[in-house]
């Protein structure tokens, strides 16, 4: 293949993988309050799913130099999709998820509205541009 067949092709994908995001942020704006809820439960167990894979590649060396447990890794992969899927969404996917004592630093596309409705404690780091809900310093629980 040319390389103006490769590029051709890529901006082919490129385009039919938008139209389908922009498919399902439809069909997800129009659901009811109970078939947006079974939604969010498939996709976080999809995403479970995915973040146990990601966690299973890793080496306990490479564990080790991070610092991290296997769990920590795990959770945290969780949140990062979640936070990539609430932005091409526009859903606070964090709502009531568990980020107590993660380092969220490197995780992009987190907004303060995710984070108030996470559960997080004085452990947590968040990137600079995100401040500690004060709920967190009392039980790790968003304030409602």
């Amino acid at each position: 293949m040319t390389l103006a067949q490769e590029l051709f092709v890529r901006l082919i994908e490129s385009i039919w993988h938008s139209g389908e995001e922009a498919h399902e942020r439809r069909k997800v704006a129009k659901m009811s309050p109970a078939e947006l809820e079974a939604w969010r439960a498939e996709q976080f167990a999809e995403i479970q799913k995915k973040a146990n894979k990601l966690t299973k590649l890793m080496s306990d060396n490479d564990l080790r130099k991070r610092g991290i447990t296997r769990e920590q890794a795990r959770r945290r992969y969780e949140i990062m999709m979640l936070s990539d899927l609430g932005v091409k969404q526009s859903l606070p996917m964090l709502r009531g998820q568990d980020v107590r004592g993660l380092d969220l630093t490197g995780v992009k596309g987190l907004s303060q509205e995710q984070i108030n409705q996470a559960r997080g404690d004085s452990h947590t780091r968040l990137p600079e541009y995100l401040f500690t809900p004060p709920a967190w310093f009392g039980e790790g629980m968003p304030s409602k």
